[in-house]
C-alpha cells in the first residue's frame, strides 16, 4: 500500500467522527495534534481531501465514506499528478462501478442547494462550480498602508493580484507571518469589501447624508466597522455582539489598527432585550447571523450538516435582532442589514418583512456575486426607518 492509500485512510479515520459542532478547520488541528508524527505535507494532502470530500457529500451520499474520499481526491487541484497515479487501480475500480465526477451545470442541486431557495441574481450553477474550489485570501488595505503591504508582499515573494485601489487578491492558504495584519491591510473578503463601497454608492445616489453615529450591532471581529472608521473618520462608532470574548479580540483589532475603541456592550438581541442606549442612531448596521450559504465553499462542512428546517430558524432570529435593533434609529436613520446568505428566506424575505411590520421602506437591495472572482457571495439592503 502506498503512501497515499494511507492518506486516504487518514482522512476516512478523521471524517468518521466528525459531527459539524465545531469547524472543520479546528477538528482537524486537534487531531493532527494526536499524531505528531505526520509532516506538514502529510497533513496538508490529508486536510484538502477532508474539505473536497464535504464538498461532495450531497452529491456522493449513496457511496462509502472511503469511496467519497477517493472521489474527492480527484477534484480539480486536490491532489498532485503523483498521488493520482498512486491510487489509479483504485480510482478505475470506483469509475467502473458508473462513479463520475460532477458537473455543476447537471448536479447543481446535489452540489449546491435547489434552486427555489435562492436569492435573485444567484445562478444556480455558479455556485455549485464554485463549491468544486476553495476561494482566494483577499486584503483590503487601509488607508496608507498600500505602499508597505505591497512592498512586504513583493520582498517575501508572494503572489497577489490587486483589484482595484484598495483590495488584494491571495493564494488560499497564504501565509501572512510578520505582515502588520489590521495596520496596514485587514483579512476581508473582496465581497465584504464591496458592502462598503455599494453603501457609499447609494448613499450618494440617494442623496442621503453621511451618519455621525453608528452601531454595529452584530460586530463579532469588528471587520465591517474597521471598514466603517476608515471610510468615515471621525464615526462615532457603537459596537455590540453576543460573545463577550470575539467583543475582546474586535478591541484587540482597533487597538493594532490605531483606531479609538468604540463603545461596546455584550447584547444578545435575539432575546429583545431592553436597549441600553438613550440616544438614538444615524445608522444600524446589521450583519446578522445566518446560514453561511455565501460562504460555503470556504466552509462546505456547513453545507453537508445544513437542512431545510434551519432557513426558518435563521429568518426568524433575522428578524428579531433586525427589528430590535431598528427600535434604536433616529427617524429617518438607515439599517443596513447583511448576511453571506444567497437564500431569499434570509434575504429578500427578511427585508420584506422589515418594511410590513418594522416601520422601514426599502431603498435598495442586492445579492453581491462573488464566485466568478473566487470570492463569497453577500447580500445587503438599505432600509430607512420612517418618520412615527
Amino acid at each position: 500500500m502506498s503512501r497515499y492509500h494511507g492518506y486516504l485512510k487518514t482522512a476516512a479515520a478523521a471524517l468518521t467522527p466528525y459531527d459539524g459542532a465545531m469547524p472543520l478547520a479546528h477538528y482537524l488541528k486537534a487531531f493532527f495534534a494526536q499524531r505528531k508524527q505526520m509532516g506538514s505535507r502529510d497533513r496538508r494532502l490529508v486536510t484538502s481531501l477532508c474539505y473536497a470530500s464535504f464538498r461532495l457529500s450531497r452529491y456522493a451520499a449513496e457511496r462509502t465514506l472511503e469511496e467519497r474520499v477517493l472521489l474527492a481526491a480527484h477534484l480539480p487541484g486536490i491532489w498532485p499528478p503523483e498521488a493520482l497515479q498512486a491510487v489509479a487501480t483504485d480510482w478505475q475500480q470506483l469509475q467502473a462501478q458508473g462513479v463520475e465526477l460532477p458537473d455543476a451545470s447537471k448536479h447543481a442541486p446535489l452540489l449546491f442547494a435547489p434552486a427555489e431557495w435562492l436569492s435573485a441574481g444567484a445562478a444556480a450553477h455558479s455556485l455549485a462550480a464554485a463549491m468544486l474550489q476553495q476561494p482566494a485570501l483577499f486584503l483590503r488595505i487601509r488607508p496608507g498602508g498600500q505602499q508597505a503591504a505591497v512592498q512586504w508582499l513583493q520582498q517575501h515573494e508572494i503572489a497577489f493580484r490587486s483589484l482595484g485601489d484598495d483590495c488584494l487578491q491571495l493564494p488560499n492558504g497564504t501565509q501572512l507571518n510578520g505582515f502588520a495584519l489590521n495596520k496596514w491591510a485587514v483579512v476581508q473578503d473582496a465581497s465584504s469589501q464591496q458592502t462598503g463601497r455599494l453603501l457609499l454608492a447609494w448613499l450618494q445616489q440617494h442623496q442621503l447624508p453621511i451618519p455621525a453615529t453608528v452601531w454595529d450591532c452584530c460586530a463579532a471581529s469588528g471587520g465591517k466597522s474597521i471598514m466603517l472608521a476608515d471610510h468615515w473618520p471621525g464615526l462615532s462608532l457603537t459596537v455590540s455582539d453576543i460573545r463577550p470574548s470575539i467583543l475582546h479580540n474586535l478591541q484587540l483589532r482597533f487597538a493594532e489598527a490605531g483606531l479609538a475603541q468604540p463603545r461596546s456592550a455584550v447584547l444578545d438581541l435575539a432575546q429583545q432585550p431592553a436597549l441600553p442606549w438613550k440616544h438614538r442612531f444615524d445608522m444600524v448596521l446589521a450583519d446578522v447571523p445566518c446560514s453561511g450559504s455565501g460562504t460555503w465553499a470556504r466552509t462546505p462542512e456547513q453545507a453537508a450538516f445544513f437542512s431545510e428546517t434551519q432557513l426558518h430558524t435563521f429568518h426568524e432570529k433575522q428578524y428579531r435582532i433586525a427589528a430590535q435593533a431598528t427600535k434604536a434609529l433616529k427617524p429617518g436613520g438607515l439599517l443596513v442589514y447583511i448576511t453571506c446568505s444567497v437564500f431569499a428566506a434570509e434575504n429578500e424575505a427578511v427585508v420584506q418583512r422589515l418594511c410590513d411590520s418594522a416601520g422601514l421602506q426599502l431603498i435598495e437591495q442586492l445579492l453581491i456575486d462573488g464566485t466568478a472572482g473566487s470570492a463569497d457571495c453577500m447580500f445587503i439592503a438599505l432600509l430607512q426607518k420612517q418618520a412615527s
